[in-house]
């Protein structure tokens, strides 16, 4: 988890990341038993397996008495922010994340302008149920051997340049 916010970061300020750097070495669990774990239990709503997979990684107790430590020795303030942050304790269940990066806001100044952005909310499911007939639109006889990233640059440009004004 550590490794993976560090290079999503990274890539964010223009760095660029191998698959062998975003492999994370302290992941606290490997994804192969995960996916083991999540397919042998009986099938749930999605709403209590997100929930038993954030107390699996944050620890039942969240109130406050838990802590993730980690002995990364860094030299940048990126990893100094990151280790400032992997070592708070987890907020409770309960509590406000988008208030308490409001608050910590300058304390995590490099952290967060991308947590702001994966902690944003859309306003509704309309447009992402627009998008997967659109993403039908773009695969046919003429484009079957676009790739996924291809398809994906594709649907982005569609929606977006319209944001900056762009007449076509």
């Amino acid at each position: 988890m550590y490794e993976v916010l560090k290079n999503k970061i990274r890539e964010l300020e223009g760095g660029s990341t191998t698959v062998a750097d975003s492999a994370s070495e302290d992941d606290d669990i490997p994804l192969k038993m995960l996916i083991q774990e999540t397919t042998a239990e009986t099938p749930n709503t999605s709403r209590d397996m997100f929930w038993q997979t954030y107390e699996h990684f944050a620890g039942e107790g969240t109130s406050g008495n838990f802590q993730r430590k980690r002995e990364h020795q860094s030299v940048n303030t990126l990893d100094k922010e990151i280790n400032a942050y992997a070592n708070l304790p987890v907020i409770a269940r309960f509590d406000n994340p988008v208030q308490w990066w409001n608050d910590n806001k300058l304390r995590f100044a490099k952290l967060f302008p991308p947590a702001a952005i994966y902690l944003s909310a859309p306003a509704g499911s309309v447009a992402s149920e627009q998008v997967f007939p659109e993403a039908g639109n773009i695969y046919d006889a003429r484009r079957s051997r676009l790739t996924p990233d291809r398809a994906e640059a594709l649907l982005f440009v569609h929606h977006n340049l319209p944001k900056l004004n762009f007449k076509y």
